[in-house]
């Protein structure tokens, strides 16, 4: 290994992968297990982080030593637990939030450390929710009336051209910045009950999009581009696949789809 690839590898250990899990049965666990080999087999060294439900099945992973596993600080917070956890753990100058049913391809391009916010996954004109309830969630924030308006307008009128949403929501970047937009959201066990559930996850897919937006990231471009480019997309990506076929050279990750009990 040359010296300029010796003190890249050095610098990409600034990266804390950070997996949120639920797992309730055998299957999600063999999931989970591979997520962290596929990071692995990549980055021997950066510490993985496991944010997961208190009554979550687990392998055993004690063979692991850059692997640390956390109770979240809220059970089904999900993206939300992920993000309070690196907010209060996390040591790296730099962080990935990717659900365990997302798989590294490869490593990873040199610029995601310049990177102050980048989806793994974006998407286009799905709104899903209401106005009423990203407004409604919009006044938990620190945000003005003023920029609350501006937001909302975004949403109404703006998607794909003034932002994309957040497939996962999965997303890396500068710890600095998600401490930024954890401060905005303002969200915390006083109000976090309003954030869980699938309905839950497809919000923050919007909302925490909205906030990345209005603190001056690009949530239109991502690591990974848009998740309904994906071969098999909905429909067969449901097993790990021998990764050794995939063909997806745009990617550098890989999303089966696992629905928890």
């Amino acid at each position: 290994m040359d010296i300029k690839h010796h003190f890249l590898y050095i610098i990409m250990e600034l990266i804390t992968f950070c997996i949120p899990f639920c797992g309730t049965n055998s299957h999600h666990v063999v999931i989970l297990e591979t997520c962290i080999k596929r990071i692995q087999l990549f980055y021997p060294t950066n510490t993985i982080f496991v944010c997961k439900t208190s009554e979550s099945l687990m392998p055993d992973l004690s063979t692991y030593s850059n692997v640390h596993i956390y109770n979240t600080f809220k059970d089904n917070s999900h993206i939300l637990g992920a993000i309070e956890l690196l907010i209060r753990e996390c040591k790296t100058d730099n962080y990935i939030i990717c659900h365990d049913s997302m798989f590294l391809l490869k490593s990873l391009p040199d610029d995601v450390l310049t990177k102050k916010y980048y989806s793994l996954w974006n998407f286009n004109n799905i709104k899903y929710c209401e106005l009423n309830e990203i407004i409604n969630k919009l006044h938990d924030t620190t945000l003005s009336s003023g920029e609350i308006q501006n937001l909302a307008d975004l949403y109404e009128s703006s998607f794909s051209i003034g932002w994309s949403g957040i497939f996962g929501p999965a997303f890396g970047g500068h710890t600095i910045v998600l401490r930024e937009v954890w401060t905005l959201a303002n969200i915390g066990l006083h109000n976090i009950d309003k954030y869980i559930g699938r309905n839950g996850i497809h919000l923050c897919e919007r909302y925490l999009a909205l906030l990345f937006t209005h603190i001056g990231c690009d949530t239109i471009n991502s690591l990974n581009g848009n998740i309904f480019n994906q071969p098999k997309l909905f429909h067969g990506a449901m097993d790990i696949p021998d990764f050794s076929t995939i063909e997806y050279p745009s990617s550098y990750f890989y999303k089966i789809w696992q629905f928890r009990d």
